[in-house]
């Protein structure tokens, strides 16, 4: 933790001459694509680890995405169920 405060504290020596509330801006920048980065790295590796175990939480994890349902799949009783493949 004190690495941390120490490492924002030298950020915020170097930008000194802006205003505080641009310094601020720019240390939420950076946070922001740190997470980013390691969501992103966490979520590569569960897909890794979750693809031959466990392939339905694979799938939810997975950037594939699936159309919706139709509306005939509901029971839709009006004649046109809004499908791309019955209209």
């Amino acid at each position: 933790m004190d690495a941390l405060r120490a490492a924002l504290t030298k950020i915020k020596d170097l930008l000194d001459w802006l205003p505080d509330p641009v310094v601020a801006l720019i240390i939420l920048a950076i946070t922001v694509l740190v997470a980013l980065a390691l969501h992103r790295w966490v979520r590569k590796l569960a897909r890794r680890a979750l693809a031959g175990r466990y392939p339905y939480l694979y799938s939810t994890l997975s950037d594939e995405r699936t159309e919706p349902p139709c509306a005939s799949d509901f029971g839709n009783d009006r004649g046109h169920s809004g499908c791309a493949d019955e209209a």
